[in-house]
């Protein structure tokens, strides 16, 4: 059987607390093995050190060597997104992207550059079968993932996984938080000979389990437990700091929705500015400035992701991340409402009753003020007061859409504005809509409710 990770001497630091000391292991390939030890004892910090997710922790000093393949996974060319796409990792806390499905599998590998859809179609198929979740989600694919059981997500965690085609994945207690029936069909994915790369497993109640499973199946995946020799002195003080680095995360993400918030909200005053003085160049501006908000979009999503699957955030910390996440896609709808209504004036028209949006213009850019201060300082009180400034909003929108079939009836406006006007009023109208579902989100975030998300 061929060696496909070898550890030798690793030692790992956290500050001055030596959690890893001197740990040999040898992990077979296409064999399960797994290693069993008290809470505490440092095994989820040696699964995290295989495929580098070490990296993302400050403070962390580590020795010794990790060969995947004779390769040694520390050496500073190693690239680290293709060695955690040859080494898999699914945490002990199911941690879907607020996605469909189909998204969830596809993610991975879109990042690896696949994109046609025929190509994509098989491997979401393929990687579900593997982890034996097609047919309960066949039907489902463009669903999100959220609305799956406990151990459906697991299993989509894998799936996951799987569609990168990883040679080793590492099983963080995987079942921890499931059901026995859930825990079993996932159980069984180890054991089953059509999982071909090396798991390795974090699970003391794993052992007699499959011990007994595979002398039923008699797999030619065989199990071996090994016990690295791991001392980990942490106390509450490396918790607190491991708890405070992650709210410090948390808030540098804060940071980056109020600069995405504040370049939509110069875009909506550019825009009321390039309508009320005819100023085409003015609007060209703002449309091609819309790139960096969906550019803002992205890097937030790739924050909120990196999150998600570092730390597995459950309860109120996942509802954090996923609110974020849905924030950022209403804040870069609103940037597109604005680009949209900018495009009109960059055709090279001019508009005599622009003066009707003033008030419409003013009242959207307070409300998006408002409401996403509020939803970063988790202030619900001040964004219910933002958001009901939509029914202002959409007062105005309505006066607007009045004055102009007024001005149609009395000949003094043209048809082809009036339609660019009323259009530019929807456009506005749209944006508070969105505005108010960011108030939604804090609520979900709050509380935990979720209702009326336009």
């Amino acid at each position: 059987m061929n060696t496909k990770m070898d550890i030798k001497n690793l030692n790992l630091w956290y500050g001055e607390k030596h959690a890893l000391k001197n740990t040999n292991l040898t992990i077979q390939e296409h064999k399960i093995t797994a290693f069993i030890g008290p809470s505490g004892c440092g095994k989820s910090t040696f699964l995290k050190t295989l495929n580098r997710m070490q990296d993302f922790n400050e403070g962390v000093r580590i020795e010794g060597k990790v060969t995947l393949d004779d390769e040694d996974i520390f050496d500073p060319k190693v690239d680290t997104t293709l060695l955690r796409k040859k080494v898999g990792m699914v945490f002990q806390q199911p941690n879907p992207f607020p996605m469909s499905i189909y998204d969830n599998i596809a993610y991975g590998p879109r990042i690896h550059g696949i994109k046609a859809k025929d190509q994509l179609d098989q491997i979401v198929e393929e990687s579900l079968k593997q982890a034996a979740l097609w047919d309960e989600v066949k039907d489902t694919l463009k669903k999100s993932a959220l609305g799956l059981s406990g151990g459906q997500q697991q299993r989509l965690c894998i799936a996951r996984c799987l569609a990168v085609h990883p040679e080793v994945i590492l099983l963080d207690e995987p079942t921890s938080a499931l059901d026995p029936i859930s825990t079993l069909k996932i159980e069984e994915l180890t054991i089953c000979s059509r999982l071909h790369v090396s798991p390795i497993i974090r699970r003391s109640s794993y052992r007699a389990r499959l011990s007994n499973m595979e002398k039923q199946k008699r797999s030619s995946h065989s199990l071996q437990i090994n016990v690295p020799k791991i001392i980990l002195q942490e106390g509450l003080d490396k918790l607190m700091t491991l708890r405070s680095n992650y709210e410090e995360e948390l808030r540098n993400l804060d940071v980056e929705l109020v600069k995405m918030g504040n370049r939509v909200e110069k875009a909506i005053k550019r825009a009321k500015e390039a309508f009320l003085n005819g100023d085409v160049k003015l609007a060209k501006e703002v449309v091609d400035k819309d790139t960096k908000i969906n550019a803002n979009e992205r890097e937030i999503e790739a924050l909120c992701f990196h999150l998600m699957l570092r730390e597995a955030p459950v309860a109120t910390d996942l509802r954090v991340v996923t609110t974020d996440l849905k924030v950022v896609t209403d804040l870069e709808r609103i940037g597109d409402q604005v680009a949209d209504l900018c495009e009109l004036l960059s055709e090279g028209r001019h508009y005599t009753k622009a003066d009707l949006l003033v008030p419409l213009f003013n009242t959207t850019q307070v409300m998006i003020h408002n409401v996403l201060y509020a939803y970063v300082g988790r202030d619900l009180d001040a964004a219910k007061i933002a958001a009901d400034m939509d029914d202002q909003v959409d007062t105005y929108y309505y006066d607007v859409k009045d004055e102009l079939i007024k001005a149609l009836k009395e000949n003094t406006i043209d048809v082809d504005e009036a339609i660019d006007l009323l259009m530019t009023a929807k456009h506005l109208e749209r944006a508070g809509d969105h505005a108010t579902n960011i108030y939604e989100w804090l609520e979900f975030m709050t509380n935990g409710k979720l209702e009326d998300v336009q």
